[in-house]
């Protein structure tokens, strides 16, 4: 493809200041981070908690059937009134994600994982007040059944969390890769798990391009998205949580779990499906990434805001959340000219795009830090091949350093 095609300016010189930026590097400025929950500042998380505290908390019981807010009966209907336009496969996947929110999703294990309960990491404590205030959350939102004081099922299987600080907000993740070689994810038979396809900011980009100037765009993002999938009742022993002496269990799909990213894909595949078979939106015009959906198209063709119209009701009929739109059209935006979709900013006046600033910072610090340091480890690698990959979609050129980051990556194969 030309320049043009791919959003770059047509003056090549200006390309080549890309790659002779100048910038004063000084040591990395990591933000203090300001503790957001007061209540439990005080509390050493890494210690069991006597039973009194556990009472100040909502408790729940095991579900004894999976639950899920999303309307089953009206996606069902919706289903039916669309799916004699469609193929078989959608058909087929429409079916297993209405089996899989009725009866739970499966977690696709090999064979029986024994009990145990994995020590949390250190982030996890690092960040106590904000774990104990997520699990709070958690439990009112009814995601989460306990606090137990004794694991609740037999060869109750409690994994390891950690916590991770993105821009001044915490995120808990269950490692379910943890204990390597016997953990959840070693342990899922891949060919049970369908494979999930992602749309590329490439790809956006090139439909971008056909729709033309002047065309209208929107990103919607369906809210605590593994969250509407519920869990089978007999594989909940899988799904614990231990922390500060209670014992909690995920009922819903769970963020780290890799059979997790197919059972919530194929539910929002066919969300979509529906969406544009009621809205008659021609599939090229519309992208997805898992909980993210896209859509562009000319500006005078009408096309975007049908399907974006019928797609936020076809969510509020089946009760699924929808993030409210970013005045800096970033997490969510309705029919605009600009906004960013996949970490790439669009803008479809001038048919060009760009990164942030701060996420151009970020690569270009990472460079300099392997240009200048005389070493690097495979984490400091891995980081930086990861974000000149991610850039390399939209920059094929850049795409001639990877065959030396991947050569040095290779060198620390074990052999």
């Amino acid at each position: 493809m030309s320049r043009r095609e791919l959003g770059y300016p047509e003056d090549w010189k200006e390309i080549e200041t890309w790659t002779r930026t100048q910038f004063n590097f000084g040591p990395p400025i990591t933000p203090e981070y300001v503790r957001s929950e007061k209540r439990f500042d005080k509390i050493n998380f890494a210690k069991k908690q006597p039973p009194q505290f556990w009472s100040q908390f909502q408790k729940n019981d095991l579900p004894k059937k999976p639950n899920t807010r999303i309307r089953t009966s009206q996606l069902r209907k919706e289903i039916e009134g669309a799916q004699k336009k469609w193929t078989c496969h959608q058909q087929k996947d429409a079916a297993t994600a209405l089996k899989n929110l009725e009866e739970g999703a499966p977690a696709c294990q090999k064979t029986k994982l024994k009990g145990a309960t994995l020590r949390n990491a250190a982030s996890a404590y690092q960040f106590g007040p904000e774990v104990m205030a997520t699990l709070e959350k958690w439990l009112q939102e009814k995601y989460l059944a306990g606090p137990f004081l004794e694991p609740p099922i037999a060869d109750f299987r409690a994994n390891s969390m950690m916590a991770i600080e993105q821009h001044g907000k915490v995120r808990l993740i269950l490692n379910m890769s943890y204990p390597k070689g016997d953990s959840f994810n070693d342990n899922v038979d891949k060919i049970q798990t369908a494979r999930v396809s992602m749309s590329s900011p490439k790809q956006f980009g090139q439909s971008l391009v056909k729709a033309g100037k002047g065309a209208v765009m929107s990103k919607l993002d369906l809210k605590d998205a593994y969250k509407q999938i519920p869990a089978k009742i007999e594989d909940l022993r899988l799904q614990g949580i231990h922390w500060a002496g209670a014992f909690f269990v995920e009922t819903q799909q769970i963020f780290g779990s890799s059979p997790s990213v197919a059972n919530f894909d194929v539910v929002a595949k066919t969300i979509q499906d529906v969406a544009i078979t009621k809205s008659n939106t021609p599939r090229r015009w519309v992208h997805r990434t898992l909980d993210d959906t896209a859509v562009v198209a000319p500006g005078d063709s009408g096309i975007c805001e049908r399907f974006t119209s019928e797609y936020t009701q076809l969510c509020n009929n089946i009760n699924i959340k929808l993030a409210p739109d970013c005045p800096d059209n970033e997490k969510a935006f309705r029919n605009k000219s600009e906004g960013t979709i996949l970490g790439i900013r669009f803008n479809t006046e001038t048919l060009e795009w760009c990164i942030s600033h701060e996420k151009a910072s970020r690569v270009l610090e990472d460079v300099h830090l392997a240009a200048n340091a005389g070493h690097m480890g495979l984490k400091q690698m891995e980081q930086l091949h990861g974000r000149l990959d991610n850039f390399g979609q939209m920059a094929p050129f850049l795409q001639a350093f990877k065959r030396p980051m991947n050569d040095f990556l290779a060198a620390f194969q074990v052999r």
